[in-house]
């Protein structure tokens, strides 16, 4: 069997292509166009466009945020913008927009990086309880100055606080700045047996193959930094990103 359609509006995909010490630091974001957008994409070609202007508006307005929550040794290389979702449609992924950056794309806190693996973490929110509901972005890598005793400190919690509240009043009903869009929770569409977890049924570890999903999107209003330093584990030197 198959899922079904999708039944919102586009969903882009966000992706903010970095690196530091040679490693690659990959961070996604998604959006979910609004409906007065939505009525005037009546092609692809159109929808390809609206993902581009998204990842100009980005950088034209959030890109110096960002660079202010990492360290020196950062580099932004490209903001790459994808529709993964139109509406009425099944599995239909259009071609990647990229905005290669070579100049003003340096982190400016003032120390290096002191390993790959820890990160700040934003919590994103919904009014909607449950996983599918809410998400998280690993902001790093941090600096030792950054961290003390395993908790965040204000070099960096101050940083990230200002690209959340930006990126709040930018992008989500909180200031509706962007009014072409929201940032959103994209819960992934998936087919019976392409999705399976283990859960104890009556003590015993069992596997459980969840029906089709059409998948979801779930508006984002609020969000909070965790005040423990956390590990990304796929940001290790020569594992991946």
């Amino acid at each position: 069997m198959v899922h079904g359609n999708w039944a919102h509006n586009s969903l882009i995909q966000l992706t903010l292509l970095g690196r530091c010490q040679l490693q690659q630091i990959v961070n996604v974001h998604h959006y979910e166009v609004s409906a007065a957008v939505e009525a005037t994409l009546l092609t692809d070609t159109l929808a390809n466009t609206q993902a581009g202007a998204l990842a100009d508006d980005w950088i034209a307005n959030l890109k110096t945020t960002w660079l202010g929550c990492h360290t020196s040794d950062y580099f932004l290389d490209s903001v790459n913008a994808q529709v993964l979702e139109r509406p009425g449609t099944y599995n239909h992924k259009l071609t990647a927009q990229e905005r290669p950056l070579s100049t003003g794309n340096q982190g400016t806190l003032a120390s290096a990086a002191d390993d790959m693996t820890t990160a700040a973490v934003a919590r994103w929110r919904t009014p909607i309880a449950g996983k599918s509901h809410r998400g998280r972005s690993y902001i790093g890598p941090l600096a030792d100055s950054e961290v003390n005793a395993g908790l965040l400190t204000v070099d960096i919690t101050t940083p990230l606080q200002a690209y959340l509240t930006a990126f709040l009043n930018r992008y989500t009903g909180t200031g509706a700045v962007y009014t072409s869009g929201s940032m959103t929770i994209y819960s992934k569409p998936y087919n019976t047996g392409e999705y399976q977890y283990v859960k104890r049924v009556g003590g015993v570890l069992t596997v459980v193959t969840p029906p089709d999903y059409a998948g979801n999107s779930t508006f984002i209003t609020a969000a909070a930094i965790d005040p423990r330093a956390r590990v990304q584990r796929r940001r290790e030197i020569g594992v991946g990103s």
